[in-house]
């Protein structure tokens, strides 16, 4: 990826974000005069010289919180019915067949598809087999596939979930679209307007390093009549605007911070949880109780710091009998900001995996997974972590389940 990704221009935008709050308007109306990018309509993107840990923050979108898997997948299925000329698809496991049916029909409508991919081959026979199974469907109907190329070495994965509508409107968060997805916990948000172009030109660079065919990019999105401000952020092995944009918020929270997180063992992340919950900020989280192959539960370690530390940390009440995960990757910070994404907050999710994630300035957004926060703590969360086979007659876990996040 080029460094132009540290800081789409914004035809929209505010400037570069430094801290949640830090807007340099002045910085951003200055580098509009310089462009790495013209698209058709003449609208140029800039690619302001950022650091890696910084925003561009940008202004009159609309926004939508998605806090189901039904929000998320009929919201999926609009934008991809109410495409006009382009979808794009940036998923790391996609095995959803009505999804791919979906996909296919707008494709021979004569809607260009492009869908990047994770080259993982699957967690199982029967995984892989789906897999292989979607990606000859989708060619089949001359939907253009390409497998994001990951550093092997690294164990690095397109964690990314992520769908583009004509360049204008952007879903983002957790929830993968594989036929097991919807039975789990999760997260997306949708975006209209300018914060598009961000992720935008992240999608043209990853399909250009994934080997596609050159394309003509969509006019950028425009100002809306909404009142969000948002800025994108991405992880991988080159960038870290993610992990700087959740120290950021956790550092200048004030009264709250309400995590649902599906992996947290990130120290830096820990610490900072640690530090604001010593300043006064009330710190909730919530994880998932699922545990790796050897029975280790993969958030333990994070949760007995926090507690000792006097954080509030409960475990979700996952159903083991349906393999259901708390899969979701946000939080809230005070009363505007949250962070919805793909992104665990671990290493991996940080320094390795490539992930995409956007911080979102809005009082209506912030409520919302408010809302869903306070009664998962209320009725669905425990001190105690979930026993498998208490409730749900299932004994242990289903072989390497955990490793599809």
């Amino acid at each position: 990826m080029d460094d132009a990704i540290k800081g789409i221009g914004n035809v929209g935008g505010i400037g570069p974000v430094k801290g949640p709050h830090h807007i340099e308007g002045a910085k951003a109306e200055k580098a509009e005069e310089s462009s790495s990018r013209e698209i058709k309509d003449k609208v140029t993107l800039k690619s302001p010289a950022l650091k890696d840990n910084e925003r561009i923050l940008t202004e009159r979108n609309r926004a939508t919180a998605l806090t189901n898997s039904k929000e998320i997948f009929d919201t999926a299925k609009q934008m991809i019915k109410g495409a006009e000329s382009l979808i794009q698809v940036e998923i790391y496991d996609f095995t959803r067949k009505d999804l791919a049916d979906l996909l296919c029909s707008e494709a021979k409508k004569g809607v260009k598809v492009q869908v990047v991919l994770d080259p993982g081959e699957g967690v199982n026979d029967t995984h892989a087999a789906e897999k292989k199974e979607t990606i000859k469907q989708l060619k089949a109907a001359g939907v253009e596939v390409v497998k994001f190329p990951v550093d092997e070495g690294k164990r690095q994965i397109d964690h990314v979930k992520l769908l583009i509508i004509d360049g204008k409107s952007v879903m983002l968060g957790g929830m993968n679209w594989s036929e097991h997805s919807e039975k789990n916990i999760d997260g997306n948000v949708k975006i209209d307007g300018p914060a598009a172009n961000y992720f935008e030109k992240v999608f043209a660079d990853d399909w250009k390093l994934s080997g596609g065919k050159s394309f003509e990019a969509p006019p950028a999105a425009r100002k809306l009549d909404g009142d969000v401000h948002a800025a994108g952020v991405i992880s991988d092995i080159d960038h870290n605007s993610y992990k700087q944009a959740v120290l950021d918020n956790i550092n200048s929270a004030k009264k709250s911070i309400k995590a649902e997180m599906f992996i947290l063992t990130e120290y830096d992340v820990t610490d900072a949880l640690v530090a604001a919950s010593k300043r006064g900020v009330d710190v909730k989280v919530i994880v998932d109780p699922n545990r790796f192959l050897d029975g280790t539960l993969l958030n333990e370690k994070a949760v007995n710091k926090l507690r000792e530390a006097g954080v509030a940390v409960r475990w979700f009440n996952v159903d083991f009998g349906n393999r259901q995960k708390l899969h979701s990757k946000w939080a809230t910070f005070d009363d505007k900001n949250t962070i919805v994404g793909s992104c665990n907050w671990s290493f991996k999710g940080f320094y390795t995996n490539h992930e995409t994630g956007v911080e979102v300035i809005s009082p209506q957004i912030n409520t919302e997974f408010q809302d869903v926060f306070d009664h998962h703590w209320k009725n669905n969360a425990t001190q105690e972590v979930p026993v498998p086979g208490k409730e749900s007659g299932t004994k242990k876990l289903p072989p390497d389940e955990f490793i599809i996040t």
